[in-house]
């Protein structure tokens, strides 16, 4: 019997050698089976590392896999919330249904799928997740839009969902470390979602051009059946190419920070210039004091993006420069922007959308001040980029807390009609 001879030849190298090449299947489960606890004798340990051993590559093919099964599961779930509308017979409703729930349905996609990909789910930090976007979703469909403060809650709910996303991303871990791979992985989701955006925008209007050729106008159907679903799942599929290949947008990422921030600067100097001469002050042009503001998100994405090129020795001083300069110019627009808003507080009153720009514009000075010092000290100690880095993380936990104040209690505080 196998089994018995494998117990008599357990100090024979040999021996078990010959055992194993006559029946290497059947060796293997009879020795595992035999020595299941045992973990001290060398000859047992060192065949039941032999026998276990799997290769890397199959371990990533294997995970690798799970993670497209996930990702299709999570996109057809997806694509039926975008569709509910016309699943039930919504049709004259869908605009009104995709403006208020496309941005949740795309986080909750993400969402998911980051919990898919995971080994091991606190049960209860979940719950509370459910609990968030459940009411979310009800004060964004059946309470906002009862009250004056429905843009502010539209636009602010799904900015507060994007932050539980990062805290589920996180693994419910809200350290700096984990604050900055969260910025990093949704700046590479971005660059992948806008090759996604034009890859698709080539396919449609080939798509459309080549059924109009032959007499079809297939365009309400592309739009509702492949340009929204596409759009909401885009994210995903990034996400997923990421787990695949995590270092495919390292080389984009450089290239972003060494053309566009020297870029954004010169857009932000002509802006200026142009504002003085025009003569176009957002003390009494709302139109301008919003573009101020507008302005500010983009310009502290390329900030953070770029800073994280500044551990690259080649273009350390020069990004330093630049971000030093456009840090400081936003700054002073930001100034002029907190400034025209607190005018605008004197001369008309109180308002849900100019407190909303009133905080929003506080914390981005603030924000933008902390930024500017640490890279002027950065470049003066010739250090590069974790003190940098470590400012822009620290603020996003106050940015969400503002974020939750404008989305929730301002319809109270401003009472809904």
């Amino acid at each position: 019997m196998l089994k018995e001879k494998i117990k008599t030849l357990i100090d024979n190298p040999e021996g078990l050698e010959q055992l194993y090449q006559q029946n290497k299947k059947e060796f293997k489960q009879e020795l595992l089976s035999s020595y299941q606890d045992e973990t001290t004798h060398p000859a047992i340990a060192f065949w039941k590392a032999r026998l276990l051993f799997q290769p890397k590559r199959l371990i990533n093919e294997r995970a690798n896999k799970a993670y497209l099964i996930n990702c299709i599961i999570v996109a057809i779930g997806t694509i039926f919330l975008i569709k509910l509308p016309l699943i039930f017979g919504f049709e004259s409703q869908e605009l009104e249904f995709l403006i208020k729930n496309m941005p949740l349905i795309m986080l909750l996609g993400l969402t998911v799928f980051s919990l898919s990909t995971k080994s091991n789910i606190d049960i209860k930090k979940l719950l509370y997740t459910i609990a968030i976007y459940t009411v979310s979703a009800v004060v964004i469909n059946l309470i906002a839009e009862k009250g004056s403060t429905s843009p502010l809650v539209y636009i602010h709910i799904p900015i507060f969902i994007w932050f539980v996303y990062g805290w589920n991303y996180s693994s419910y871990s809200i350290g700096k470390k984990d604050r900055l791979d969260f910025l990093k992985h949704n700046g590479d989701i971005a660059i992948l979602s806008a090759v996604f955006a034009i890859s698709g925008g080539i396919l449609t209007m080939i798509t459309i051009v080549l059924f109009s050729g032959i007499g079809k106008n297939i365009t309400n159907f592309y739009i509702h059946n492949i340009i929204i679903p596409g759009i909401t799942i885009t994210p995903i599929a990034s996400a997923l190419i990421l787990k695949y290949r995590p270092q495919i947008t390292n080389k984009i990422s450089s290239i972003v920070a060494i053309l566009f921030s020297p870029l954004m600067l010169i857009t932000l100097l002509i802006f200026l210039t142009t504002i003085i001469i025009e003569g176009e002050s957002p003390y009494t042009k709302r139109e301008s004091l919003f573009t101020f503001n507008i302005m500010l998100v983009p310009v502290l994405a390329i900030i953070f993006f770029s800073v994280s090129e500044l551990r690259n020795n080649n273009i350390r001083k020069y990004l330093q420069v630049i971000l030093l300069a456009l840090s400081t110019i936003t700054l002073f627009i930001d100034l002029v922007a907190l400034s025209a808003i607190i005018y605008r507080f004197i001369e008309f009153g109180i308002s849900p959308n100019r407190l909303t720009v009133l905080g929003f514009n506080i914390l981005t000075c603030i924000h933008l001040f902390k930024i500017s010092i640490n890279l002027y000290k950065s470049q003066i100690d010739n250090d590069d980029e974790p003190i940098v880095a470590n400012s822009i993380a620290h603020f996003l936990p106050f940015y969400m807390a503002w974020t939750f104040v404008v989305a929730f209690l301002f319809p109270i505080i401003f009472s809904i009609n």
